[in-house]
């Protein structure tokens, strides 16, 4: 099989840091008021604070061109406090324990603030809480402490069919316990991050958890011929298509064929790659 990994990470560093890049710094003001806040809101989860080999902010601009030659345009009216402060923001409302592993605080993030959204997790979520909290170290004293938790949730709810990756949505149930490439993809990328960010000589070896999942989705979610990510590990590799058969009864009208991939419309009646010919 085609090497995947380095084309996974540089293109993923790349995307994010073109999405997180720091602005110029705001008023003094500002910031001290924002950091008064952060300190409020560190108090319940306080953990030792290692330092960041990247804190927030870098306020750094990346060269980038775009296909027409043109340069990347970054913004003039916004600043790292507008950054911090919905980070606090949604920190606050999206951030939220799931007990405890071993005495380690598992965190997870919300799929909503309230409602049965609320009590609902995705890989994707815990992917983007990763880097948001790796990429606000500096900032926030307790990034460690909730990105570590962020993971620990992740290794709680692994998928049944490759235990190296997430299984995608929880509370789950049949319809939804297998994995979601792009969740695991940021995952990794988190991972990744972290490794840089705070070392792999911790708690948590970042840089060997990273190359576990990656080595996961390599197995079970990149096509053997096509060498392109499928859905997730529920596909079967090349994507083979379901027949008719493998639909409940009543079903079959909602039924899309991509090319090589077949789902249904209704979250409820999400169908997998079950191997019947």
């Amino acid at each position: 099989m085609k090497n995947f990994i380095n084309p996974l990470i540089n293109s993923g560093i790349i995307s994010t840091g073109l999405m997180l890049v720091a602005c110029n710094s705001g008023s003094s003001d500002a910031q001290v008021a924002n950091m008064e806040l952060a300190s409020r809101i560190n108090q319940k989860t306080k953990s030792t604070y290692v330092v960041a080999n990247h804190p927030f902010p870098q306020s750094a601009k990346i060269s980038y061109h775009l296909a027409d030659g043109t340069e990347a345009i970054y913004p003039t009216t916004r600043n790292d406090t507008d950054v911090s402060t919905f980070y606090d923001y949604w920190k606050n409302n999206y951030i939220t324990t799931a007990g405890t592993v071993n005495g380690q605080t598992l965190y997870r993030v919300k799929f909503g603030k309230s409602g049965n959204n609320a009590n609902t997790t995705v890989s994707e979520g815990q992917g983007y809480g990763m880097i948001f909290t790796v990429m606000m170290a500096g900032y926030d004293e307790n990034a460690q402490n909730l990105f570590d938790g962020l993971f620990r949730y992740v290794k709680a709810h692994p998928s049944p069919n490759n235990n190296r990756l997430m299984s995608w949505k929880q509370p789950k149930n049949p319809d939804n316990d297998s994995s979601a490439f792009d969740g695991d993809a940021d995952i990794a990328l988190g991972l990744i991050l972290a490794a840089e960010q705070w070392g792999s000589n911790g708690a948590i070896n970042y840089l060997a958890e990273a190359e576990n999942i990656i080595a996961g989705i390599q197995e079970s979610t990149i096509g053997e011929d096509s060498y392109l990510p499928m859905l997730g590990d529920w596909v079967g590799q090349n994507g083979h298509p379901l027949t008719m058969k493998a639909i409940p009864s009543g079903h079959q009208d909602l039924l899309i064929l991509c090319p090589k991939i077949s789902i249904a419309l209704q979250p409820s009646v999400i169908i997998r790659n079950t191997g019947i010919e």
